[in-house]
C-alpha cells in the first residue's frame, strides 16, 4: 500500500473512531443529564440551547435561551446580561457554552444572580 492510501485510510479510520467516541461520551453524558434535570421542579433556565430541549426530561418548565435565533427559543439574548429577574429559577443547564463567552466569569455572576438562594 502507498503512502498516500495509507494516510488516507488512517484519516478515516480516525475520523469514525472519533465520531464514535463522541457518540459513546454523549450517551453518558445525556443518561447523566436526565437524571439531574429530572429532579429539578419549577423552572429550568437553559442558557446557549441552540435548537434543542430537554422538556421531556423533566418536569420543570424550561426556558430556552440562546444568543442566536433559533425556533424554539423563549429569548434570543446576550448570557453576560440576562433580562430575567433575581431568583427567578430553580436550576441552570449550561452546556459546551461557556467557552464561547468572551467573559465567562460574568455570565457565572448572572447564573448566580437569576438562581434561587437555595439553589446555588
Amino acid at each position: 500500500m502507498c503512502k498516500k492510501h495509507f494516510r488516507n485510510l488512517v484519516r478515516r479510520s480516525y475520523s469514525r473512531l472519533s465520531k464514535l467516541g463522541k457518540y459513546v461520551s454523549r450517551a453518558k453524558f445525556d443518561s447523566f443529564l436526565s437524571e439531574q434535570i429530572g429532579q429539578v421542579q419549577g423552572t429550568i433556565l437553559h442558557l446557549g440551547c441552540g435548537p434543542k430541549s430537554y422538556q421531556a426530561w423533566t418536569p420543570a418548565r424550561e426556558v430556552l435561551v440562546d444568543i442566536h435565533l433559533y425556533p424554539l427559543l423563549n429569548a434570543c439574548v446576550d448570557a453576560h446580561q440576562l433580562p430575567f429577574t433575581n431568583n427567578s429559577f430553580d436550576g441552570v443547564l449550561i452546556e459546551e457554552m461557556l467557552e464561547h463567552c468572551q467573559t465567562p466569569y460574568q455570565v457565572i455572576d448572572e447564573v448566580r444572580r437569576v438562581l434561587k438562594p437555595d439553589m446555588r
